[in-house]
């Protein structure tokens, strides 16, 4: 199977070019709609234990420190736990940068970039399977005639993993949602998992970085001796990995409009 043919096979494309909307008709089986169902269930436990945390007089600061003890007491299994954790987040839409940011902090580096890199594609890879093979009408009637999408999908028709690599690198498009998104085009898995790895890559060094950051940062707040050198290259340092971030985050939207734009005018000739 070609990443010009995809799971949707040509009969598919052809009706998408017909009728002009992003994705053909897809059922509305309730079964689908269970995504919904998730997200709302995991809103209502976070509230839930934030109130039984807040309660029970448990702050942030004793929840990372415990974090850090396991993570320091189980080794590899904490690695594990972590992974899984973090994939898991994908798929229910939790915010991944907290738990890179997190990773840095537990893990440092280079470890964390490691850690972080192995999580992020295992919970994108997980979610775009699952988006392809079981909640796929429920997405597509999401997605039907949307525009931008629409775009998407012909580039990566076209141009393949450079535009999923371009869509990972670019920040208009959270983690997540990218995520399920991908999983209704045409690109095959392997690409996917490939480009989505290493478009990653610069936003996980740059998050983690700075996580480490803020453990040095509470080190010294805990022990009351400031060295204002210390935090003159810890404030350079931060302001520089957003500034390079944002740098291949602007270059990549710009390659990626190119990109779609070029896919359009193939269309069109």
């Amino acid at each position: 199977m070609s990443a010009n043919e995809g799971p949707r096979g040509s009969s598919a494309s052809s009706e998408h070019e017909q009728s002009g909307s992003l994705l053909p008709n897809g059922s509305s089986n309730q079964l689908y709609k269970i995504p919904k169902y998730i997200l709302l269930g995991v809103i209502i436990l976070a509230i839930f234990l934030a109130i039984l945390l807040a309660i029970n007089g448990i702050t942030i600061g004793n929840v990372v420190s415990s974090l850090e003890h396991f993570v320091n007491k189980s080794g590899p299994l904490g690695v594990l736990a972590f992974i899984a954790s973090y994939a898991a987040a994908a798929v229910l839409f939790l915010p991944a940068s907290l738990f890179t940011l997190a990773a840095g902090y537990l893990f440092g580096l280079p470890a964390g970039v490691i850690i972080v890199s192995v999580a992020a594609t295992a919970g994108a890879t997980l979610a775009f399977l699952i988006s392809r093979y079981l909640a796929r009408p429920y997405l597509e009637s999401q997605l039907r005639g949307n525009v931008k999408f629409a775009k998407i999908d012909a580039g990566i028709a076209s141009k393949g993993a450079r535009v999923v690599l371009l869509l990972r690198l670019s920040p208009l498009f959270p983690y997540s949602l990218l995520n399920y998104s991908l999983g209704l085009t045409r690109v095959e898995l392997l690409p996917y998992a490939g480009a989505s790895w290493v478009g990653m890559l610069p936003g996980t060094i740059a998050y983690v970085y700075l996580g480490t950051l803020s453990k040095e940062a509470a080190k010294e707040a805990s022990s009351g001796i400031f060295s204002p050198v210390k935090l003159v290259l810890y404030a350079l340092g931060a302001v520089a990995t957003i500034w390079v971030t944002t740098i291949i985050s602007g270059i990549a939207s710009r390659a990626l409009e190119d990109a779609q734009n070029s896919s359009s005018d193939e269309d069109v000739a």
